[in-house]
Formats: C-alpha cells, structure tokens, sequence
C-alpha cells in the first residue's frame, strides 16, 4: 500500500501526540559541556599551581641543605679569639691541680705560678681550696731534684717512675698533663710520691717554684730563647738539654716534655696516630717567627691545653691545639713608651738616662719618618696634626707639671701673698727647711724655684728668706726639693737647654765637673713641664691622647 508523503508543521498539528512531536533545542541549552571544560581549566589551574609549590619547596629544601651543610663544615673550626683567650686564661692564671685542670699541659707554667708559686691546704680535688699567702713574688727555690726511688711495687706510678733500670728525677719532668693510662697524678710545685687520679689522697710537700729570676730553662717553661737574628735556642715549653729533642729521627724525643708526644696518641683501628714534628732539623711543628726573621725552620711545638672534644656532623671528633712562642722584651723598644720629641724641631733628645724609658732612642732602630709618625704624628698646616701621634694633637705628652714631681720630700703653705724680689715669708711649718734648702713656690699658675738664703731666727725658725722672681698670690704651696749635690748634678729630662752644653772635666785645683745649669736642671720645674714621663701608654696621659700608634709604620720593627 502506498502512503502518501506528510508534511508536518508543528504549528499546524497542535494536537499530535508528543512520541510523534518533532524535538526542539530551547535556547539554554546551546552552551551544554561549559561547565565541565570550566571545571576542567581549575583542575589544570589547581595542578600547575600544585606543581609550582612542590618546585619550589624542593628548590627551597635544596637551598637550606647547602646552607646547613656550609654551616657544619666537615673541618673543625672555632673561633680565633676564643681559642686566643682560652689559651691566655691557662698561661696567665693557670689551671687547678684537680680533675678540671689535671688534663692541660699549661699545668705549673702560668706567668702567676712562675711569679708566685700557687700553695694550698687541702686536696686539689676537694670542693674547696685553702690557698696560701701567696703574695710574694720571686721567693721560692725552683725546681729541685727529687728522686722517685722509694715507690713500692704497685704504687701509683712505680711502673713508670721506679722502674727496675733507675728512679726518674722530678727536676726533669716538667710535664704535669695526666694520662690515664698512667693511673698517677704529679702536681706541680709537690714533692712526693704521686697520687692516684680522683683521689683524696694526701699532697706531697709544697715546694715554691716561683725561682727568685726569669730565663729560658726548666723553671720558666713558657720562655723561649731566641737570638737576635732569629735563631731558636730553645722553643717554649721545651728544652732539649734535659735529654729530650725535637728531631723525628730521635727516637727518644718523645719523653718528658710539654709537647704532644707520638707515643701517647698511636694509630688504632686503622686511624692514623699523632705525627712526630715535621721539622727535620728538631724545631717542632709550627713557625711562629716571621718568614724574613731567622733561619728556616718551625720554632714551637703543638700543646693540648684541655680544651674540649667536638664532634663533626660526620661523627668524628676533633678538639683545638696550641702552639705558642713567648719571647721576653728584653733588647726590644717599646713603641708605647720609648722616645721623645722634647729636641728643638720635634727631634729625640737624651743625656744621663733619668728620663727613664722616654730616653731610649728609637731613632736607632726606626727612620725619621716612622718616629714623626709615632710621637707626634703627621703634621697637617705645620701647627696641629692632621693624624695624631701618641701624644695627641698639641704634641706634648702631659697637660702641665704641677702634679708631676717627684722630688718633694715636704711640704707646707704660705698664706700671705709674696712679691717680687728678696722676701721673708712665714710658712705653717719649716719642717725640711734650712738655708740653701731649694724650694718649689707655686700656686699653680705660677711656679719658680728658689734659694733660701737665711732663716730666722736662728734658734727655732718660724721664716725664711729667698728672692722671687715672680708674684705669688697666697696661698701659696711651698715644696721642699732634693737637689743633687753640686759635684754630681742631674739632666733629668734629657733636654739640653739654652746654653745646649754637657759637664766639663774638671780644671785647676777643683776635683768635679763643672755642670752648667741652663742644662742640669736637677728635676727643676723647666725640666719637669711637659716631660716625656707625663705620658701614660695604659690610661692615656688625659686629654692630649688620641692613638697609641698612628698607623702601620713603613718600615718593620727588628725583633
């Protein structure tokens, strides 16, 4: 059957049933997948932000590893100034005789124990320490000889001290670092059998080692000797005439000594042990000296002061060493105190040495320029200095002599005023006072010296009688002066005066020199005003110290 072709319209057909109604797309739905491609991006967003994070937290994590890696180096490291001021501590003070100061090899070498000696009533272990009357320097005997013959087997130390071969001597065992091993303590400045470590064992008698001088040997351990030239004769805290060298090739160099011996760090485990020195020639482990100063070679040798164990992040443990060398200043200048300027034209004057240090003349050892530079500094328009010395900007080392005199054996006050010319005055007292007495008058802004020349009366004398040169306005100071004898007459500042003219011979009958006094001022007031003595290298001579060295010198100090 054949069927004819329908055209339908929907608005034609309102009542066609909806299974046969064409589908019509309402205008909302022609965006439909928008939503999930919207939900899409802000996972994508959310992931690339994720990422973000995780690179940068990795980066960040990467970063703070360095850092923290940089910071725990796997090489010990400690801070210089400590491991200068722990040292000091040791050597100036030194360490306790108990288990917190038994480690150090500084024990009974400090600068204070040396000087002092250290004595105690009670038991370096004990919590407490009953110290002597440790206040006199330079009193005891030093080192003496004590044989360790009468330790009984299995004593504390008689293994080591007395063995079969002979008894050792204390004289020559300066080191008093404990070693466990040992199972003995000896203390410094005891004479005795050796106590056992922790102990409350009884101390040995107290002998002072604080040797009544001060040289490089056995009793001044921390003192070097060196020549000029730089040669070491002996290094600090070793001294090889007691049997014991330095030289690796010397089998026996590893006795008793402050060093850190071989013998007593050997390999174990496989680790390698404490070297012997690398100093062929028996100098030690270290050179302190200046490369141009001496022959070559180290001249100190590696010391365990006690200090404490640290460990690397790696597990290993290291702790500091110390390797000093203590030269005394003897044949040294002294920058701070030798010197002067008080020559016309800023230049170094000296005569007969009163003036102390300030007439040691550097000009022997530094250049002309390195002394400007030192005292008075650099000059800037010729009258005040554009880099100040050690004596500051107005070139004088003090601000006045008033209270700079040493020679005023009394003193007394005058309440009336005193003119000039031939005066008799009355003082409060005439203690000191006789004719030809030489008197200092002053009141601060005016100061001369005077002759007294007559005193009344004669008997009980309440006056005295001098000619003045300037006017004192009471009260006036009065001070009675020791003046040198005629025939031996004093430069004390060095400064040669007016007349610039040193003592003659004597001529004729007369059997002294003759001094003209224009230079010999006895310690007058011209001699003390601005004297080199004024200066003071520790507290600054007051207000005209501004450096105590005006800059690096261009020529080197000699040793």
């Amino acid at each position: 059957m054949l069927v004819p072709s329908i055209y339908l319209s929907v608005a034609n057909t309102p009542h066609l049933p909806a299974r046969l109604a064409p589908k019509v797309r309402l205008k909302k739905d022609k965006r439909r997948g928008v939503v999930l491609l919207i939900v899409l991006v802000m996972l994508v967003m959310f992931a690339t932000i994720g990422l973000a994070f995780m690179f940068y937290a990795e980066s960040d994590s990467a970063m703070a590893s360095a850092y923290r890696d940089s910071m725990a180096s796997p090489q010990g490291d400690i801070d210089p100034e400590q491991a200068f001021a722990f040292f000091l501590q040791q050597l100036i003070y030194d360490c306790n005789d108990g288990t917190a100061g038994r480690m150090s090899a500084l024990r009974g070498h400090s600068l204070m124990r040396t000087m002092y000696g250290q004595n105690y009533s009670s038991n370096p272990n004990a919590a407490t320490m009953t110290l002597g009357a440790n206040n006199t320097p330079y009193n005891g005997t030093g080192r003496v000889h004590y044989l360790y013959n009468t330790l009984a087997a299995g004593a504390p130390g008689a293994a080591i001290l007395n063995p079969a071969g002979g008894a050792a001597d204390d004289y020559n065992l300066v080191s008093y670092q404990y070693f466990p091993q040992d199972k003995f303590v000896r203390d410094p400045e005891r004479i005795g059998p050796p106590r056992a470590p922790g102990t409350n064992a009884a101390i040995g008698t107290y002998v002072g080692f604080n040797a009544p001088y001060t040289y490089a040997d056995l009793n001044t351990m921390c003192l070097a000797a060196v020549r000029n030239d730089g040669t070491v004769l002996s290094p600090s805290f070793h001294r090889n005439y007691n049997g014991i060298t330095l030289n690796p090739s010397d089998g026996g160099w590893s006795g008793a000594t402050d060093a850190i011996k071989p013998v007593d760090h050997p390999p174990i485990n496989g680790k390698p042990g404490f070297a012997a020195p690398e100093d062929p020639n028996g100098g030690g482990d270290v050179r302190n000296r200046p490369p141009s100063w001496g022959p070559p070679g180290n001249d100190s040798i590696w010391m365990y002061c006690g200090a404490p164990i640290w460990t690397l992040p790696d597990g290993r443990k290291y702790t500091m060493l110390h390797a000093p060398l203590i030269i005394d200043l003897d044949s040294k200048p002294n920058i701070n105190t030798h010197g002067n300027i008080a020559g016309t034209g800023n230049v170094h004057v000296g005569n007969q040495g009163f003036g102390g240090p300030t007439e040691v003349n550097l000009s022997t050892v530094l250049t002309a320029a390195d002394v400007q530079r030192l005292v008075p500094g650099f000059k800037g328009n010729g009258v005040t200095t554009s880099t100040p010395g050690r004596y500051g900007k107005n070139l004088v080392p003090g601000t006045g002599s008033v209270n700079f005199n040493p020679t005023i054996v009394a003193s007394t006050v005058v309440a009336a005023t005193i003119n000039i010319g031939v005066q008799t005055v009355t003082p409060a007292s005439m203690q000191g006072i006789v004719v030809g007495t030489n008197l200092q008058i002053g009141t601060g802004a005016t100061n001369e010296t005077v002759v007294v020349t007559a005193v009344t009366p004669a008997a009980a004398p309440t006056s005295f009688t001098a000619t003045f040169v300037l006017p004192h306005t009471g009260p006036v100071a009065v001070g009675v002066l020791i003046v040198p004898h005629f025939y031996a007459q004093v430069d004390f500042d060095g400064r040669p005066g007016a007349a610039s003219a040193p003592w003659s011979m004597p001529t004729s009958y007369q059997p002294w020199p003759s001094y003209p006094g224009a230079t010999f001022g006895n310690a007058g007031p011209s001699e003390l005003f601005q004297n080199s003595l004024l200066f003071n290298p520790v507290s600054g001579g007051g207000p005209t110290m501004q450096n105590p060295i005006a800059g690096p010198f261009t020529a080197a100090l000699p040793p």
